[in-house]
């Protein structure tokens, strides 16, 4: 579900909860209201968790770029040697 969905459920509790005003038998439609805008809000919670970065980002500084590179090659140069490239 997306924070399109949730907004959606959102709106549709607050008519249900706030606008309408009649009953149905054994339905209580209030309640119907704000059950929807309970689960539009956790739809909209749990899609800004699952949207949000994963890790941070972490700056690399020069000399450890360098030593990785120096790695890289070195193990390519490995490999090349092995015959395994």
């Amino acid at each position: 579900m997306g924070i399109g969905v949730g907004l959606t459920l959102v709106a549709l509790g607050a008519i249900f909860a706030f606008a309408l005003d009649f009953s149905l038998s054994g339905v209580d439609v209030n309640a119907i209201g704000w059950i929807l805008m309970v689960c539009g809000a956790a739809s909209i919670a749990f899609t800004l968790l699952y949207l949000r970065p994963r890790r941070a980002v972490v700056p690399v500084s020069e000399e450890d770029a360098a030593a990785l590179r120096r790695a890289e090659e070195i193990r390519a140069e490995e490999n090349r040697r092995d015959g395994i490239l």
